[in-house]
């Protein structure tokens, strides 16, 4: 071993190895820096929704809350007992932080099984009693009526009967010719088919198998029914009438909208805080915002005639109902959740979704 030896063995790191670590190394302290000296560095929370409205208006609460929020913010479109299926599914990993659109007694049912936080919003005083949860766990956004639509084009080609009651939904000549959203997916479906068992009362099984019978489809959406007859691939449609008068417009197509006589009901879409949401404060102010006017009148820029729920604005859905010659039942929205779970198993049972 001469003097320029030693036993021990020294490793010199490639060049490139070095500079990785330097890097890395610089990335950390950023990083720490970044942490310890402002909260500037940290990134923008996002918000992402469950949106169970027609999906232009979800888009339009979507682009119009970030516009004036500055929050990037998601949404995923789903319907409304589908949506509270997926919510009590995730209950354990949430993946959303509210829940908006859809006939409030989902929300009812979602409070019950714990999936809703309390939240007042700061409109929340000027929505009336009825139309919100008295522990704040939801409010009501929207209100729109259920009607029976039809195209009256395809009505007079195939020489089809116009249906003005629910009654005359059980005609046979009907058959394959009305589209209907499955009430296993849609809330406004569940709707329906409540609406339908209170009018009919002790006949309504009967009532209701004739009716569904002459579904050619059951559609996964309680929206899409009135986008198949504006495409004349059906002649009649249930559904809330705001869908239909939107679909009349935006197709070309000329449809008909009646409220059928025995009387019916309506929706008051709901708004709510999800427990476990990952973005508290940006949760709460979209619903502070979906409060408001410019939250409540969204519904209309997206071009479809949704009543909103304040008090403060014209043509809101309590002067609605008020006001209208229709016969509309009145019924909370506890009621219509209590019922629930008799009339989905009832569906499950009869109805031939399938098809």
């Amino acid at each position: 071993m001469n003097g320029n030896q030693s036993g021990a063995r020294f490793y010199r790191a490639p060049l490139g190895y070095t500079y990785t670590m330097r890097i890395r190394l610089r990335l950390v302290m950023g990083a720490l820096m970044c942490a310890l000296l402002t909260a500037a560095c940290a990134p923008t929370s996002e918000l992402i929704f469950l949106c169970s409205n027609d999906e232009s208006v979800c888009e339009q609460w979507r682009a119009d809350f970030e516009h004036d929020s500055g929050i990037s913010t998601r949404f995923l479109r789903l319907p409304t007992s589908e949506a509270l299926a997926r919510l009590t599914s995730t209950r354990g990993e949430p993946e959303f932080d509210i829940w908006v659109g859809g006939p409030s007694d989902g929300y009812v049912l979602a409070k019950e099984r714990n999936l809703l936080q309390q939240y007042r919003p700061t409109g929340f005083d000027t929505i009336p009693e009825r139309f919100k949860d008295a522990d704040a766990a939801w409010f009501g956004v929207y209100g729109s009526v259920l009607a029976i639509c039809t195209n009256p084009e395809v009505i007079e080609a195939n020489d089809l009967p116009r249906p003005t009651s629910w009654k005359d939904l059980e005609d046979p000549r009907l058959q394959t010719w009305i589209s209907a959203s499955s009430p296993l997916t849609s809330g406004t479906a569940f709707t329906a088919l409540w609406t339908q068992a209170k009018i009919f009362g002790s006949e309504a099984d009967d009532h209701l198998e004739e009716v569904y019978a002459n579904v050619a489809r059951f559609t996964h959406s309680g929206t899409a029914p009135a986008s198949v007859i504006a495409a004349g691939d059906a002649a009649v449609a249930i559904s809330f009438a705001p869908y239909c008068e939107q679909r009349r417009f935006g197709s070309g197509a000329r449809l008909d909208v009646t409220y059928p006589s025995e009387g019916t009901f309506y929706e008051v879409g709901g708004a709510g805080l999800l427990a476990g949401t990952r973005s508290q404060a940006e949760g709460e102010a979209m619903l502070d915002w979906l409060s408001s006017r410019s939250g409540q009148e969204a519904m209309a820029k997206a071009g479809i005639s949704q009543s909103p729920i304040s008090r403060q604005l014209p043509d809101n859905l309590e002067s609605l109902l008020a006001t209208s010659n229709v016969n509309i039942m009145d019924a909370t929205s506890d009621e219509v959740a209590q019922d629930r779970a008799r009339w989905m198993e009832w569906a499950a049972n009869h109805l031939e979704f399938s098809k």
